[in-house]
């Protein structure tokens, strides 16, 4: 019992880290976004970095009991990919931002609200 307890605390831990990166990393694909959409018919050297950013949200958050953000992450990272090359592909992108960065604002909030209510406050309930 002892080792599940050291295990589940070990990994509350990575939990609250990864949540405590969700608004930089949010903030990171707004900004990225904002460039690319600033001139859409021309490749971006800077879209990869969405597709990067996404890709390890996809492989944390589902672990970490964010299935949906892993799902939409994973659908972002193919989208950016198949849109990278290809001529009028930014337009495709704007529906898998927008819900990824709607599911990151969602699960930010949904664990102030369980900190709140548990009365235990990591650095993600800071406001």
């Amino acid at each position: 019992m002892q080792a599940q307890d050291a295990f589940s605390a070990g990994l509350q831990k990575v939990r609250s880290r990864f949540l405590e990166q969700l608004p930089e990393q949010a903030a990171m694909i707004r900004d990225i976004w904002a460039q690319v959409q600033s001139a859409p018919d021309k490749p971006s050297p800077i879209l990869p970095d969405i597709g990067r950013i996404a890709h390890r949200i996809a492989g944390t958050a589902a672990t970490l009991g964010f299935p949906e953000l892993g799902r939409l992450a994973a659908t972002l990272e193919d989208a950016v990919t198949e849109a990278h090359d290809r001529p009028g592909g930014i337009a495709a992108l704007t529906a898998p931002v927008t819900a990824m960065l709607q599911e990151m604002a969602r699960a930010a909030e949904i664990e102030n609200q369980t900190e709140t209510e548990t009365g235990v406050q990591t650095k993600t309930g800071q406001a």
